[in-house]
């Protein structure tokens, strides 16, 4: 990354001289942006700050970002501007190339058949995959911190409503706990409730901090009734078989 400074104009109204100058070497979709935010500086007196493409040397066009500071004398009159030239080429392909791994992550997360969330390290909800708002059947909440984390209903097997701190993903970035498979009971959006099961851990980075928390949740609501339905058959049969053995007995006693 390069920086240049220099003055633009000793005179208190530079426009015509930085304008066309600057003008020449402007990509044309730059231009109007850059005339109504460099006129609008010279109109207030206020400090002009803007990015745009200019052409470079090899007869491409980098981003730069172009600040321009008015100086004044002690009685608040510019004597003259003074501005700067960063070249933001790198920074801005940088920032793209972090981008499109980002909508590569999301797209990747959203087609996961099992709900997940990602939190910051106070509980803030950044990342929500399609599947999570789909096992709660509604737009989720927006989260700011692990204290809000009441605005999703779960019970514990005694009955009792989960406060905010018992959730998983609480509990991983509060004490670092590792959660994993954990079945309860949740209520939807709807008022309908399941069964979900939870996994979540703490992300830590190479200082051992805490950086950020992630949940991941799978509805088994239908695999539970599949099981339970099962035991009671099991169950059914066991009983039969035990009362055909208990006649059985009987009857030959009676011979």
């Amino acid at each position: 990354m390069s920086t240049r400074a220099r003055v633009l104009q000793s005179s208190p109204d530079p426009g015509a001289r930085f304008g066309a100058g600057a003008t020449s070497l402007l990509h044309p979709d730059d231009r109007k942006s850059h005339a109504d935010a460099w006129a609008a500086s010279l109109a207030s007196g206020q400090p002009y700050k803007h990015e745009m493409r200019l052409l470079t040397p090899d007869g491409g066009f980098h981003w730069f970002e172009v600040c321009i500071n008015p100086l004044r004398d002690e009685r608040g009159r510019i004597l003259k501007w003074l501005g700067t030239v960063t070249d933001r080429q790198e920074a801005r392909r940088l920032i793209a190339a972090v981008e499109d791994e980002r909508a590569l992550l999301l797209t990747v997360l959203d087609q996961l058949p099992v709900g997940v969330m990602v939190a910051d390290p106070v509980g803030a909800l950044h990342v929500r995959n399609r599947r999570s708002q789909d096992i709660w059947q509604g737009v989720s909440p927006v989260i700011h911190s692990v204290a809000e984390y009441d605005q999703y209903v779960g019970f514990h097997a005694d009955g009792r409503r989960y406060a905010a701190g018992d959730w998983p993903l609480a509990r991983s970035l509060s004490s670092g706990e590792v959660v994993s498979n954990e079945d309860t009971v949740f209520q939807r959006r709807d008022g309908s409730r399941g069964v979900l099961r939870v996994s979540s851990a703490p992300v830590v980075n190479a200082a051992g901090d805490v950086v950020a928390g992630c949940v991941v949740m799978e509805d088994v609501s239908e695999l539970r009734r599949m099981q339970e339905e099962h035991t009671r058959r099991l169950a059914a049969e066991e009983a039969a078989q035990a009362k055909r053995m208990l006649l059985t007995v009987v009857s030959h006693e009676l011979r």
